[in-house]
């Protein structure tokens, strides 16, 4: 995203091929924690433009990456 706001970002991403699209959104999402711990700011971008166009990343969470048997009661 290179500093740039979401709002920027979201016209070029609907310009990508479907895979090509989510596999920069699993890359951006793959370093959200750390652009988050050098900018709270730009993390809240960064999860806000996940959470609009990723389907697998809701409130806050990659859901890819949770392991559906550990939530378990």
């Amino acid at each position: 995203m290179a500093g740039h706001p979401s709002g920027e970002i979201v016209p070029v991403l609907k310009l990508l091929s479907a895979d090509d699209r989510q596999a920069l959104l699993c890359t951006i999402c793959a370093i959200h924690d750390e652009i988050a711990r050098n900018s709270q700011e730009h993390g809240r971008d960064v999860e806000q433009l996940l959470e609009s166009q990723c389907i697998l990343f809701v409130n806050g969470v990659a859901t890819c990456l949770v392991d559906e048997f550990a939530f378990q009661p």
